[in-house]
């Protein structure tokens, strides 16, 4: 059973369908598009960040509000920048990517969060139960990439 729930948020209606006893998924495409979807890219490895952020940036009205390379960085950019979506991978160095998910979580039920990594079956499942709203198999492409992140924001 699917409840419906509406906010505001940055001064925009949001509305989200939420499984019972699960994170809310973070704001609508509808609303995303009257204005950019506020991201933050957390990989290890920068080109692929670069690389993700010009293929959402084609397909969306997006705005990069940061960018980490590491698990510490990425957490403490997701808490001062206040992203809509964030992208991650899980192989992050000093907090993992699911320990991310996990601390962001426990604060922050509103954010988005696509995982896109060469990880296992097993972590990606690991990283929907930590909070996150999808994941990508490394590799992926372009119009994986943009679905993907358009389902977790309808």
């Amino acid at each position: 059973m699917k409840s419906v729930e509406s906010k505001r948020l940055r001064g925009r209606n949001v509305s989200k369908t939420l499984k019972p006893g699960l994170a809310s998924k973070g704001p609508s495409m509808s609303d995303a598009t009257k204005s950019p979807v506020r991201t933050l890219l957390i990989n290890c490895n920068p080109d692929r960040a670069t690389i993700q952020a010009y293929l959402l940036e084609q397909a969306m009205s997006i705005e990069i509000v940061g960018r980490a390379v590491d698990g510490r960085q990425g957490l403490r950019l997701a808490t001062t920048t206040d992203p809509d979506l964030i992208i991650t991978c899980i192989q992050l160095m000093f907090v993992s990517g699911l320990d991310l998910i996990r601390e962001l979580r426990k604060t922050n039920q509103v954010v988005a969060i696509v995982v896109a990594t060469a990880g296992s079956l097993t972590m990606q499942y690991e990283a929907l139960a930590a909070g996150a709203n999808a994941c990508l198999q490394d590799p992926f492409t372009s119009e994986q990439l943009v679905s993907t992140v358009r389902k977790v924001l309808n």
